[in-house]
């Protein structure tokens, strides 16, 4: 077991540079992007839930008039200027809530870039809750279905 004093002498050593810090997209652009996860949220279907992750994401000021009238529409607010820490929704049936959940839990592990704030040792993880087997097993496979084998570098170099 460690000692106190391994724990000053780790916060001491020099962090590794964050695996996240070279992302460059933001969750939106991943979403239109059909190179990244864009052909699972083609269509105009989706603009509602483009409106609501700019507002959750901090990107208010990427926000076209008609996603600004959505949003306070359904939010009854303005969008935020930062990233929320937790987003509540209200959604009926077929209304993209899995994937939109699986989307923004796949970006938040992939642009996490919080190590400072973990202990040595420890390591992050993102947790998607369902009410029964068959929505967790949705939930899973929209989470960690195949992508294209350059996204991940195209997300974190930037191509």
């Amino acid at each position: 077991m460690p000692r106190p004093e391994d724990w000053a002498r780790a916060r001491r050593r020099k962090k590794p540079k964050p695996a996240a810090a070279g992302i460059t997209v933001d969750i939106v652009t991943a979403m239109d992007d059909p190179e990244l996860v864009g052909r699972w949220f083609d269509g105009e279907s989706w603009n509602g839930w483009r409106a609501i992750l700019k507002g959750a994401f901090g990107l208010a000021d990427r926000m076209t008039p008609q996603e600004l009238a959505f949003f306070r529409e359904v939010a009854d607010r303005d969008p935020p200027r930062r990233k929320v820490r937790e987003l509540w929704c209200a959604i009926g049936r077929r209304g993209g809530k899995d994937s939109a959940i699986s989307l923004s839990a796949a970006w938040s592990a992939a642009s996490f870039a919080g190590q400072d704030r973990l202990r040595p040792g420890e390591r992050a993880l993102v947790a998607c809750l369902a009410n029964d087997r068959d929505r967790r097993a949705l939930l899973d496979r929209a989470a960690l279905r195949p992508v294209p084998s350059r996204t991940n570098s195209a997300m974190v170099l930037g191509e």
